[in-house]
């Protein structure tokens, strides 16, 4: 199976990455694709705003970069 693993946190050494580490472990150890998405290190801004979306009516939408890369490319609208 393939999993995609989402965990947010400043410290590695807080209890967020002791349990995420504990979970890869038993993930691996049943032969399972992990593939972790930081988004505190990828510098992801949780805050949504009107000019995030002025344009989402359009079909040739083009997403920021960050997003692209999670999506696949893809210009998702």
């Amino acid at each position: 199976m393939k999993v995609k693993l989402v965990v947010t946190h400043p410290r590695q050494d807080s209890l967020t990455f002791a349990v995420m580490n504990r979970f890869i472990e038993g993930m691996q150890e049943n032969s399972h694709e992990i593939d972790i998405l930081d988004l505190y290190h990828d510098g992801f801004d949780p805050l949504y705003g009107v000019e995030d979306e002025r344009d989402w009516q359009n079909p040739d939408k083009q997403h920021a970069p960050v997003i692209r890369k999670e999506t696949g490319s893809c210009a998702c609208g």
